[in-house]
């Protein structure tokens, strides 16, 4: 059995996390928080930056390619990899759709045909890695979605720097579901949802 609570942050006061403390003690808690709809200009600016890093020179190297990038975050404040892993948990979910599923060369989706969901996955995180003016570009015209160009590692970042920076394994949610077909409305044609 378990009890939600929905309590604005600002809401959360010394007397009422005590009680909270009181009646539940040692019990386990999630913490659910609601994602903007839209992020500021400066949360966007500080992600595009943070997306700079990494290291084309070394991409023969996933691993060396997001080093500069895993570094700089595990110097950031917790809550700034986290606000990272949603950032682009928020671009990823915009990509998860059918116009751009059908745009990634050979093995873009056609019905009747296999479609690795893993393999889109990774196609729309070579459209954020390749910066915020590819990704705009892509969002404007799907036909821009790179022909079978993959970047998973992005996905690694986050969860390095948080290993880096605490030593702990990161156990984090992002705000969005980046999974293919999470995006109901951007598979609305298709008969796979």
């Amino acid at each position: 059995m378990s009890s939600v609570y929905q309590i604005k942050l600002a809401d959360l006061n010394p007397q009422l996390l005590q009680e909270l403390q009181t009646q539940y003690g040692n019990t386990a808690v999630e913490l659910h928080v609601t994602a903007p709809v839209r992020w500021s200009d400066e949360e966007e600016t500080w992600f595009w930056a943070a997306i700079e890093r990494l290291d084309w020179s070394q991409e023969s190297n996933d691993t060396l390619v997001i080093q500069p990038l895993v570094q700089y975050l595990a110097t950031q404040p917790l809550h700034l990899i986290f606000r990272f892993a949603d950032i682009l948990s928020e671009k990823l979910y915009r990509l998860d759709a059918l116009a751009f599923a059908e745009n990634m060369g050979e093995y873009s989706f056609r019905e009747g045909y296999y479609f690795s969901v893993d393999d889109f996955l990774y196609a729309r995180c070579c459209v954020v890695a390749n910066g915020r003016k590819a990704y705009q570009n892509v969002l404007d015209d799907p036909e821009e979605m790179p022909d079978e160009q993959t970047f998973g590692a992005l996905l690694r970042v986050a969860s390095e720097a948080y290993q880096l920076k605490t030593g702990q394994r990161m156990h984090y949610q992002p705000a969005y579901a980046i999974e293919t077909f999470s995006n109901k409305d951007g598979w609305k044609e298709t008969e796979e949802v």
